[in-house]
């Protein structure tokens, strides 16, 4: 607010912004998980895992963490069409 226009940050390392781009494929095929997903990775990943991970500042043992906290088949199926997409039309998303 003080210099009156939106305040930057760090491009997001390659691997989280992958994993983001793979978990709002995930919500956007299929919605109707969002609540379980959602409950999922707060209740079975460590707190601080979580809140490091959304907070782009997550280690290895935290991207594991919460990616074991997750049920592993929706994001297969969401990663096999990204897969199935030419490359430009998602790398584009998190790589720039």
């Amino acid at each position: 607010m003080e210099h009156g226009s939106p305040v930057g940050h760090e491009k997001d390392p390659a691997t989280l912004a992958f994993l983001d781009h793979l978990f709002l494929r995930v919500l956007r095929d299929r919605p109707q998980l969002a609540p379980r997903l959602f409950a999922q990775l707060f209740g079975e990943a460590a707190t601080g895992s979580v809140l490091r991970f959304l907070g782009d500042r997550a280690t290895a043992g935290d991207i594991l963490r919460v990616v074991a906290a997750l049920p592993p088949g929706p994001f297969v199926k969401a990663l096999g069409s990204l897969c199935a997409e030419p490359a430009a039309a998602w790398r584009e998303s998190f790589v720039s």
